[in-house]
Order: C-alpha cells, then structure tokens, then sequence
C-alpha cells in the first residue's frame, strides 16, 4: 500500500521484475477485493530502471541534435567496434578459452593495453584471472620469458574496503571512463555482471562469453566507450549441450 518500488538494472532480474508487475497489478489477489476500498487504499507502483530493458514504460530518446556529427553522441554510437565469434573447444574449457584470447589480444604481453574479460560465472571469472597470470608467467623450458602485467578480479559480494580498493585499482590503471593515466604494463579486468552495470568502465577491448542480449549490450558499452579507438570484441560460444533422453523423446513426439 502507497508503495514505490524501483527496480534498478531491472535487465538483470526478468523473472523478478515480472513477479513486481504482478503484484502492482490492479486485478491482483493482493488488492482490496471492492472498488470502493481500492479507491480508499493508494495503490504500489513499480518503476523498472535499465539502459537495454524490455519494459512497456516510456524511455528517453535522442533527438536530431544528439545525433548531429562531431558531438558526443555521434562519437560513442559510431564507435569502432570489432566482433568476432569463436566457438569453444570442449578440450579447453571456458576458462582457459577466455585467457588464451585475452593473452592474444594484447600480443602475449608486448602490447600495453586495457582488456576486459567477461564470464556469467564468478568461478570462470576467478579461473580466467588464475589461467591469464599463468600464461604471465612465461616457461623457461620453453625459453619463454615472463612478462609483467596488472589484473583486478569484478565481482559481486564485495565488503565496502574491497569495493574501494577495486575502484582505487580502476583509476590507477585508466580502466574508468576519461581516465588519462598512463599505463607501464598490459591490465585485465575479469568481470561477472558487476562490470557490467554501475560503473562507467572503459576498456580497449573485451573477450566474453554469450549472455543474453541485454547484457551483451551493457558489455559492447564498457569498450572504446569514448569512441577514440579501435576495439576488438571476441565472443567465446560454447556449444549447445546435447538434449537428454527425456528432451529427444519430447522432440520426437
């Protein structure tokens, strides 16, 4: 009753923004059941928050102006992006596909650069760090040097000290938006669904998995956010999983 909910990066929750519609409903079963009480009683409303949402409610638009070349508009939206689909090798893992990907686009360490590194899953994120600073390492059997490099692990759960520390880290090496801090070595970020929404992160390019498409484009907006370079976007795709026998027999029906 007289009840505001505001459901922030609603994108994230689909079911639970659903379960809120429900209940703000005016036909739903937690309402006054007469009309007279429903007038007397003032009603919950519901106010879903996303930049990539579903929702039916109003959104805010650019006009003619925003788009006009040369402002700052034009910049981002014309940002150079570049996409590429790679599908996983089942031998390889997620984990290691994400770091092997991640090492390559900065030329095994050569190139100074800001890579972003994507994964639904805070354990993949957490491997991915752990396989990239591996490959870092070098091997001296193989005459491969070690080479320097910076990461930082983004995920949820964070205690307010951790959390200050990761965004010290972020502005330190140039990862927030219109930083101009030099960097001295490549630096990754491994990021679940936190990196995704509530920070203005910029990166020069990203490896991720395949999420839904609200949150693929929260992604392509942590890259080349400012329009100023040339980012490359690779994509890890894991292969459809085989259908039980339950689900063949259902096909086949």
């Amino acid at each position: 009753a007289d009840t505001l909910v505001v459901l922030d990066e609603a994108h994230l929750v689909p079911p639970f923004e659903k379960l809120l519609e429900a209940i703000a409903k005016a036909e739903s079963d937690l309402q006054p059941k007469g009309m007279e009480e429903r007038s007397i009683v003032p009603k919950m409303k519901l106010l879903s928050l996303s930049a990539t949402g579903r929702s039916d409610q109003p959104a805010f638009e650019l006009d003619e102006d925003d788009l006009k070349l040369g402002t700052i508009t034009y910049k981002r939206l014309t940002a150079d992006k570049r996409l590429t689909f790679n599908l996983l090798k089942n031998e390889e893992g997620l984990a290691n596909a994400l770091a092997r990907n991640a090492w390559n686009l900065c030329s095994s360490g050569t190139v100074t650069t800001k890579i972003i590194v994507f994964s639904n899953k805070r354990e993949v994120a957490l491997k991915a760090k752990q396989a990239l600073e591996k490959l870092a390492k070098g091997d001296k059997k193989a005459g491969i040097a070690e080479v320097k490099i910076s990461t930082q692990l983004l995920v949820g759960g964070r205690r307010v000290h951790e959390r200050e520390i990761t965004a010290k880290w972020l502005k330190d090496h140039a990862f927030v938006a219109g930083s101009k801090n030099p960097l001295t070595q490549p630096a990754f970020v491994f990021a679940t669904s936190a990196g995704e929404v509530g920070i203005d992160l910029d990166a020069d390019h990203m490896v991720g998995d395949l999420v839904a498409w609200e949150r693929m484009v929260q992604r392509f907006g942590r890259v080349n956010r400012r329009g100023e370079g040339d980012a490359k976007i690779i994509i890890i795709q894991e292969p459809s999983p085989k259908p039980t026998k339950g689900e063949e027999n259902a096909l086949k029906k």
